[in-house]
């Protein structure tokens, strides 16, 4: 049997196998959702739909006067990988006498989503310091290019190792708060004496909870939302 003849074969087994992998998810899921199932299928590795470098396409380093008001900036804390697809972190430890350094990466936001919610997926790797490390949505008003702190309070919330989610209220143009804009990110900061490292792999944005299952092979994900499910109310308080 010739070696091309043999691979096509073995390819044909390994993405039947996923496909069936991914239909018995199917299955499942129709089962567990107890209203409407929506799902679609991707196929490939870095996918734009969850890729962390085109999600969270910004950042801020602070002290400001260390990275961008000097004519020899710092090394950056927090650098595309694009060849691998991923944010990776590297913070320099800070010593008693110097100031705390601190990376925010994060997407911008000047429009109220349809459902009134953000709703992002995050797959954070090789943590080595969970608490210095937030994901947060901080509100904005001031108009374009301004940021001023509006009348909403900001959000943070705690960070783990491996696939994290966040789903709350967005307050744009809410008539009770002056918010024009929203920032949803991370932030991760320096800590005594000790290096804090991290990836972010994966981040997924959109207005409902959806849920990510990969076949066996990982080349083939599920994506799937189930609507008019029982939950708990989510909704922050005013």
């Amino acid at each position: 049997m010739s070696e091309a003849l043999l691979a096509g074969i073995l390819g044909a087994t390994i993405t039947g196998c996923c496909g069936i992998s991914l239909y018995v998810v199917k299955r499942m899921c129709s089962c567990m959702c107890p209203g409407k199932c929506e799902m679609d299928f991707h196929c490939g590795e870095n996918m734009p739909q969850n890729s962390p470098i085109r999600i969270f396409n910004d950042i801020y380093q602070e002290p400001s006067d260390r990275f961008y008001n000097t004519s020899n900036p710092c090394k950056p804390l927090a650098i595309k990988n694009r060849d691998k697809n991923k944010w990776e972190i590297n913070i320099p430890p800070h010593n008693e006498e110097g100031l705390n350094t601190k990376v925010h990466i994060f997407r911008h936001s000047e429009t109220l989503p349809n459902s009134g919610k953000h709703f992002i997926r995050i797959n954070i790797k090789n943590l080595s310091h969970p608490e210095q490390a937030h994901f947060f949505i901080r509100r904005w008003t001031g108009g374009k290019d301004k940021f001023n702190e509006s009348t909403k309070r900001h959000y943070v919330q705690e960070v783990y190792e491996g696939v994290n989610f966040i789903y709350k209220d967005s307050f744009i143009d809410n008539s009770n708060y002056n918010v024009d804009k929203e920032q949803i990110g991370i932030e991760i900061q320096s800590l005594l004496n000790e290096t804090v490292t991290c990836e972010i792999t994966e981040v997924y944005y959109g207005e409902y909870p959806t849920k990510i299952a990969n076949s066996c092979c990982n080349k083939l994900q599920c994506w799937y939302r189930c609507f008019d499910s029982p939950n708990t109310n989510d909704n922050e308080s005013p």
